[in-house]
C-alpha cells in the first residue's frame, strides 16, 4: 500500500515557530485590514481554573471497517479495509498531531454470548471469545457487524498510548443479549453479572497487552433504557466497583455519560449520595443532545448574543455548569464525552458555519467548567446518509475515509471536526489548566491555558464576527517571559494555516489579525516551538 498525499503544500502550520523580533510594520502590511478598533485580550496566568483531562472523541475499531455495513447507512457489500500502514498512519495522525487524548473506545456485546457458568463470583476465562466476530463475513444486520471483540482494542492502544492518548474510557453501547435480559427481568444476580462481564474486558486487556483501562463507562447514555433510578445506580455501581477492587484493578468508573445533562444533574446528585459509590467513580459524564439540539444552530446564535444571557443560555449552559459544580462537590472532573450534528440539522449550512458552531460549543463547555469535551469518532466514514440525502462527515469526526467499495481509497482530516479540535487538543494536554481570559470585544470569544507543566501558555480566540479584528493579547502574571510566539489559523479558506503573532516592542503585549469567522490558536513557550507534522488528507493506492 502506498499512501500519496493529497495536498502537498498542505502540512499543517508548517514551519510554525515564528520568532517574536518580526518587525511589527512588515506584519501589518501583510495582513488583511481589520476594521475599528483594536480588540484587546486579557490573559492572567494567575487566575486558576479546572485542570484540563483532554479533547477527544469516540472509536469503534478498525474491524467495524473491515467487515463493512456497519451502519444503516452505509450499503450491504461496502466495506472499508485498511492495512496495518494506513491504520497507523491514521492514529498517528489523530492522536499525536490532532492531539486526541481523551477517547471512549465502544463495545458491543460479543466476548461473553452465553453465560461462562451461571455463576458471577467465579470467572471461566476460557469460555470467552476475545476476538468477537473479527475475521467473519459480512453480516446483512449492521449491528452485527460491530461485534468484533476486545482485542483489536488491544492492538489500537499499542499504537495510541505512546502517541499520547491517556484517559481512554471503555464503554458498553449494549450488553450481552442475555445480559440485558436479566437487566429486563430484574434478575437477582444482574448486577453480579454485570459486574463480571465487565471485569472480563478490563482483565483481559491488562494481561495481554499490558494496559488497564483508567476509566469504565458502564453503559452508552442509560437514560435512553429508561436506567435513571438512584437505587437501581447504587446497587450496579456498588457491584462493579466491588469486583474491579476484588479482581486488583484500580480502573475508576465514568459515571453516568447520559444523552441528557439536565437528567445526568439529578442522576448524580441521588447517587453520589452514597460513600461507597463515591469511591469507585473518577469522573461524571454527559452528552448534549437534549440541552442544545443535535445542530451548531444554538452556539451559533448564542455567538452572536453579546449579553450571554437568555433561555437559549440557560438551556445551553445551565447543564454544564451544574455538573461541573458537582464535579468541585465531589472533587471529580465533569466530562462532555460525546457530540455530534446529524445531518437533516446541518441542512443549509456551510462546512465552516458548522465548524464554527462547534467551535463554540467547545468554548462554552469549557468556559462552564468541563474538563474534556469529545466529538463524536475519531476515525469515521465519509458516507451519504440515505434518509437526508446528505454527507455523515459534519457529525462531529477528527478523520473521514472513503472507500472504493471494498478499501478505503482516500482520507482527510475534517474542517469542522478534526481542525477544531486540534485548535485546542494539539497543545492543550491533560493535567493542564484553564486560566482566566477576557475579551473587549464580545463576539471575540477566548479561552486561555498554562500548559506543559507552566513551560508553555496557549490561547484559542474565535472570531464570530463578519469583520477582521486587530487584537492585542495582554499577558498578565506569566511565570516567566515567553521568548516564542507562534500561531495557527481556520476559517472557510484555510485549514490549520500559519499565522503570524508579533510582540508589541519589548512589552508583555502581542499583535494579531483575526480574519472574519475565524479560529485561531496562539503558543508562548520559552523554547522553539514544534509544529503538527503530517499531511491533511491522503489519496491510498495500491493493493491493501
Amino acid at each position: 500500500m502506498k499512501t500519496t498525499t493529497a495536498n502537498t503544500s498542505g502540512l499543517i502550520f508548517r514551519g510554525l515557530a515564528v520568532a517574536v523580533c518580526l518587525l511589527l510594520a512588515l506584519y501589518v502590511a501583510a495582513a488583511s485590514p481589520a476594521s475599528g478598533q483594536k480588540v484587546t485580550i486579557t490573559i492572567d496566568g494567575s487566575s486558576l481554573h479546572q485542570k484540563m483531562d483532554g479533547f477527544g472523541s469516540g472509536f469503534g475499531g478498525f474491524e467495524t471497517f473491515e467487515r463493512g455495513h456497519f451502519d444503516e447507512y452505509i450499503p450491504v457489500g461496502v466495506s472499508y479495509r485498511t492495512d496495518p500502514q494506513l491504520r497507523r498512519t491514521l492514529i498517528e495522525v489523530a492522536v499525536r498531531e490532532l492531539g486526541v487524548s481523551h477517547l471512549r473506545l465502544w463495545l458491543s456485546q460479543s466476548i461473553e454470548r452465553k453465560n461462562d457458568n451461571d455463576d458471577p463470583q467465579v470467572m471461566n476465562w476460557n469460555a470467552f471469545t476475545w476476538k468477537g466476530d473479527s475475521g467473519l463475513p459480512q453480516s446483512p444486520d449492521f449491528r452485527a457487524n460491530r461485534q468484533n471483540g476486545i482485542v483489536q482494542y488491544g492492538e489500537f492502544l499499542r499504537e495510541a498510548v505512546p502517541l499520547g492518548l491517556t484517559n481512554w474510557i471503555l464503554t458498553p453501547g449494549r450488553m450481552e443479549d442475555w445480559l440485558h435480559e436479566c437487566f429486563d427481568k430484574k434478575d437477582s444476580n444482574r448486577f453480579e453479572e454485570y459486574a463480571e462481564w465487565a471485569a472480563a474486558h478490563v482483565l483481559y486487556l491488562k494481561k495481554t497487552y499490558g494496559f488497564e483501562a483508567p476509566y469504565w463507562s458502564m453503559f452508552n447514555e442509560p437514560d435512553m433504557k429508561g436506567w435513571k433510578s438512584p437505587d437501581l445506580w447504587i446497587q450496579w455501581i456498588k457491584a462493579t466497583g466491588r469486583r474491579f477492587r476484588k479482581e486488583g484493578l484500580k480502573t475508576k468508573i465514568m459515571f453516568p455519560d447520559n444523552a441528557s445533562v439536565f437528567d445526568a444533574v439529578e442522576m448524580v446528585k441521588g447517587v453520589m449520595k452514597d460513600e461507597e459509590v463515591r469511591r469507585y467513580i473518577g469522573a461524571l459524564a454527559y452528552h448534549h443532545y437534549y440541552s442544545s439540539g443535535k445542530g451548531p444552530q444554538p452556539f451559533l446564535t448564542l455567538a452572536e448574543n453579546p449579553e450571554q444571557k437568555g433561555e437559549l443560555f440557560e438551556k445551553v449552559t445551565g447543564g454544564i455548569r451544574a455538573m461541573a459544580e458537582l464535579g468541585r462537590l465531589y472533587r471529580l472532573p465533569s466530562w462532555q464525552t460525546e457530540s455530534a450534528y446529524y445531518p437533516q440539522f446541518t441542512k443549509g449550512l456551510s462546512e465552516w458555519d458548522v465548524g464554527l458552531g462547534r467551535a463554540n460549543e467547545i468554548h462554552y463547555e469549557l468556559v462552564c467548567g468541563a474538563s474534556a469535551v469529545a466529538g463524536m469518532s475519531m476515525i469515521a466514514s465519509d458516507a451519504v446518509d440515505y434518509r437526508y440525502q446528505m454527507t455523515m462527515r459534519h457529525n462531529g469526526h477528527h478523520i473521514v475515509m472513503r472507500t472504493d467499495g471494498q478499501r478505503v481509497d482516500h482520507w482527510e482530516i475534517t474542517r469542522d471536526g478534526g481542525a477544531v479540535f486540534a485548535h485546542y487538543g494539539r497543545f492543550v494536554r491533560p493535567g493542564d489548566q484553564r486560566i482566566a481570559a477576557g475579551s473587549s470585544e464580545p463576539m471575540l470569544h477566548v479561552t486561555a491555558f498554562v500548559a506543559n507543566k507552566g513551560r508553555r501558555y496557549v490561547a484559542v480566540a474565535i472570531n464570530n464576527s463578519a469583520e477582521s479584528k486587530n487584537a492585542v493579547f495582554e499577558l498578565n502574571n506569566l511565570a516567566w517571559r515567553p521568548e516564542y510566539a507562534a500561531g495557527f489559523l481556520t476559517d472557510a479558506g484555510r485549514m490549520l494555516a500559519d499565522f503570524p503573532v508579533v510582540r508589541q516592542g519589548n512589552s508583555k503585549n502581542y499583535e494579531v489579525v483575526l480574519p472574519p469567522k475565524s479560529l485561531a490558536t496562539i503558543v508562548w513557550s520559552q523554547e522553539k516551538i514544534g509544529g503538527v507534522r503530517g499531511p491533511l488528507g491522503g489519496d491510498v493506492a495500491g493493493k491493501q
